[in-house]
């Protein structure tokens, strides 16, 4: 089983997360993963994005639609 910083390590497209120089974007992470969720948010986010999480696709489109 990978740890958290590998596959963060391994996601595509990680390497292109905006530097201090660019806007940021806004993430909804949709984890179902309860112990995931907070770590995927807080990496996002020391990238310098603005992030949040939710556990269910029904909570991401209600969100969204908030």
């Amino acid at each position: 089983m990978q740890s958290t910083e590998q596959i963060l390590a391994s996601t595509p497209g990680t390497s292109q997360l905006p530097t201090s120089s660019q806007t940021p974007s806004r993430v909804l992470v949709v984890e179902p993963h309860p112990t995931l969720r907070p770590v995927l948010v807080q990496r996002l986010r020391q990238d310098g994005h603005f992030a949040a999480a939710v556990g269910t696709a029904a909570d991401a489109l209600e969100l969204c639609s908030a």
